[in-house]
């Protein structure tokens, strides 16, 4: 992969540009499609019914940004998961959160001779001529992270949003005795993720925790402006008393800056303490939980989304198909406008178990 082109693609804190340095991720066009085959497509099968079988998968990965490390070290659980199964892969494509980009990434890919579409998605509501493109070459497409709100694929892998805004709030509510103003910095909300992470943690607390008040606001997956917003509430409201990031991959390191201008940056027990509770669980957030600067984050799986991602791609260009139901690894696949879609359990991570070995934030890869 080319190691050059990532340096320009994203902006993260220091301590995660070496890791990223090794990472090569490009930008396709449909005319430079061609000449990134990894080998000939041949005839694939499937779009949102998957392959008609016999077909080698030979993946093409869109991802849509890589301005925060979850998408980042995606890209490295990918290209390892896939060399597991003696599959092959085109050089990953970045669409820069731009949804026509990803368009174009996705037509690149399958001209360049994907026989399989893994991707993040930039806008649930715009991907849909990408599954189309995807469905009418007969690749089969699966989307990882979020669920597209139109469109046939063979698969969505992601974990229960909503259930993770749920526990987000069970948790702060026991912080703070069930009582008080709390801030939720939201995601962008024209997406599924966005959404969902919003209504659990809200529902969750009217309905159990009514003498919560929640305060929302919507950072659209910005971190400068989540510190922005950090800043804000802290003046505006002075008994704030907890505060719900919906992507510490994204936005901790803004929050924490905030926290830290205003005095509130520090560890539990102790009097300036901010309580904090997070969703993703990135390197920086596990080590947050450690210092006690953060006393909770709920952990996506990460690596759980390449893993099975490459694997249901893999299911489908071999003609394989899903069913609805209990997995073998602990999950529901459901049917989500009548698509598939692999919901993944995603644990609450705090003091007593952050130092676990299978939490994607400490694996080599992440760090």
């Amino acid at each position: 992969m080319d190691k050059s082109l990532i340096t320009t693609a994203v902006e993260l804190t220091a301590s995660r540009r070496s890791f990223l340095r090794g990472l090569g991720v490009v930008g396709l066009s449909v005319a430079a499609g061609g000449a990134l085959s990894a080998c000939n497509r041949g005839s694939s099968g499937g779009g949102g019914n998957g392959g008609s079988g016999g077909d080698q998968l030979n993946l093409g990965l869109s991802i849509p940004f890589l301005t925060t490390p979850f998408f980042a070290v995606l890209v490295s659980y990918v290209e390892k998961d896939v060399k597991a199964i003696g599959a092959t892969q085109l050089e990953p494509t970045n669409a820069n959160q731009d949804a026509g980009k990803q368009l174009t990434d996705v037509n690149a890919l399958i001209n360049a001779g994907a026989t399989g579409i893994l991707a993040g998605l930039v806008d649930n509501k715009a991907i849909g001529p990408a599954l189309k493109a995807a469905q009418d070459a007969k690749v089969p497409f699966v989307a990882l992270d979020d669920a597209p709100a139109t469109g046939s694929l063979f698969a969505i892998v992601r974990a229960d949003n909503k259930a993770m805004g749920a526990q987000a709030a069970k948790h702060l509510a026991s912080l703070l005795g069930a009582k008080g103003q709390v801030l939720s910095i939201q995601g962008d909300l024209a997406t599924t993720n966005g959404r969902d992470r919003s209504d659990g943690f809200r529902e969750w607390m009217q309905q159990n925790a009514p003498q919560v008040e929640v305060i929302e606001r919507p950072a659209d997956w910005e971190g400068p402006k989540a510190g922005d917003i950090t800043a804000t509430a802290l003046t505006q409201y002075p008994d704030l008393a907890g505060i719900y990031m919906q992507a510490d991959t994204t936005y901790g390191a803004a929050v924490f800056s905030s926290l830290k201008a205003a005095g509130r940056l520090a560890p539990a027990g102790q009097p300036q303490h901010m309580p904090l509770v997070s969703i993703d669980g990135g390197a920086e957030g596990l080590d947050a939980v450690r210092d006690g600067t953060l006393d909770a984050l709920i952990s996506q799986p990460l690596d759980l989304y390449s893993k099975y991602g490459v694997q249901y791609l893999d299911k489908a260009v071999k003609g394989e198909s899903l069913k609805k139901g209990k997995t073998d690894h602990d999950s529901t696949i459901v049917d989500y406008q009548g698509n598939l879609m692999d919901l993944l359990p995603a644990p609450l991570v705090t003091k007593q178990n952050v130092d676990d070995k299978a939490l994607w934030g400490n694996s080599e890869l992440a760090r």
